[in-house]
């Protein structure tokens, strides 16, 4: 079992991840995903080079 599911596994037994926290959780992923990050990488690769297009004085 990796951290990351005995983690989830800990909240699942305390109540915290109620299906509600789950749906909203997986959208938010799920959005991420497949809106964000496509979109990121095309703006500015995965050099990290953002930063620069937004705060070109820093």
């Amino acid at each position: 079992m990796s951290a990351a599911e005995m983690m989830e596994a800990a909240q699942n037994a305390s109540g915290y991840w109620t299906e509600e926290r789950i749906m909203i959780r997986d959208t938010a992923l799920d959005f991420t995903l497949n809106e964000v990050l496509p979109v990121a990488f095309n703006w500015h690769g995965q050099d990290g080079s953002l930063f620069g297009v937004l705060l070109p004085c820093c």
